[in-house]
């Protein structure tokens, strides 16, 4: 993912520079990604953006095939664990890459609607806050914190959606929305959670002082890291909520189908 990363704004650059009309929307995109990112990360990642101010035809190319490649390559690992989870088997690999892309052109969409409704809140909120400049006996004070539950909670239900989208294509058996849902809001609220919570360790920790030029990888790296403890936690969740079957001895030591006789017996009880 720390791969496709770079290449995915590049992309983002591109097309703005091709279509002026979509700047504002690719910029929003950029600012996006780069606020999920570590300060010092963000830092670097902006920097190397302005120095490749007009990326050439032959580098999008080449960066549409490593974000498909390594996009690929990352919901194939995530399936692989989420069917350990479930107990499953691996789809085939031309299935398995199939679900990848699709899963790539789906999570697109999702923040393309994210995007869009995030862009009406702003709208609103500026109307908002003109209105509240024209009448400031309207209780102003209320208006900026009202906004900011808004975007918060506007947040938490994308995290939630992506999420639960996870936990019902990657795994491979059947999956539905009731079964998916717990787990997908316990680990959109942890991740939503974790994300201010980690920021505010970074404020803490001198990372640039400790690891110098690669403070801002291996805070990076750190994050990915707890997002993936957190999505696995959540998938864990969705499965024993749902499946008892699989916390019985028989799903937990699957030797023991093999066997028979008092031995066997014991072992389950």
């Amino acid at each position: 993912l720390m791969l496709a990363m770079f290449p995915f704004l590049l992309v983002v650059l591109g097309i703005s520079n091709h279509y002026p009309r979509l700047g504002a929307f690719n910029r929003f995109a950029i600012e996006t990604i780069t606020a999920s990112l570590p300060a010092a990360a963000r830092a670097a990642v902006v920097d190397y953006l302005q120095a490749i101010a007009n990326p050439s035809t032959s580098q999008i190319i080449t960066c549409v095939v490593l974000i498909l490649w390594t996009g690929s390559w990352a919901f194939s690992i995530m399936e692989r664990a989420l069917n350990r989870i479930w107990r499953t088997e691996c789809r085939p690999f031309l299935h398995g890459r199939g679900i990848s892309v699709v899963m790539m052109a789906a999570v697109g969409t999702l923040l393309g609607i994210s995007a869009t409704v995030t862009g009406l809140l702003t709208f609103l909120q500026t109307s908002a806050d003109q209105l509240a400049v024209a009448y400031p006996q309207a209780g102003s004070q209320f208006i900026r914190p009202l906004w900011q539950i808004v975007f918060g909670i506007v947040g938490v239900l994308l995290t939630i959606s992506l999420f639960m989208l996870v936990y019902i294509v990657l795994p491979n058996t059947r999956v539905t929305l009731v079964e998916a849902l717990p787990g997908a809001i316990i680990a959109g609220v942890a991740w939503e959670g974790a994300k201010h919570l980690f920021a505010r360790l970074l404020g803490a920790v001198p990372y640039d002082q400790l690891y110098g030029s690669i403070a801002a990888v291996l805070a990076t790296l750190t994050w990915m890291y707890i997002s993936n403890l957190i999505m696995l936690f959540g998938a864990q969740m969705t499965a024993l909520f749902h499946c008892e079957h699989l916390m019985s001895p028989r799903a937990l030591y699957p030797s023991l189908q093999r066997r028979s006789g008092p031995a066997a017996v014991s072992i389950s009880r």
